[in-house]
């Protein structure tokens, strides 16, 4: 993991607590929860698969 994915992770984990805080009822709460960890994950996702590509790219030059 480089610093731009350790950074990432971080701000997630901080935006999903202030939205759980945020957020006061039970079902609405957890739903919440939900989403923005998928759509935090598929982000997460896209960044690490660019950085991956970008690797095997840079490895093809040499």
């Amino acid at each position: 993991m480089n610093g731009k994915t350790v950074v990432f992770l971080l701000i997630t984990a901080l935006a999903l607590g202030i939205a759980a805080i945020l957020v006061s009822n039970g079902p609405i709460r957890l739903v919440t929860i939900i989403a923005l960890f998928l759509i935090s994950f598929v982000l997460q996702g896209t960044i690490i698969r660019g950085d991956s590509l970008n690797w095997i790219s840079k490895r093809k030059e040499r």
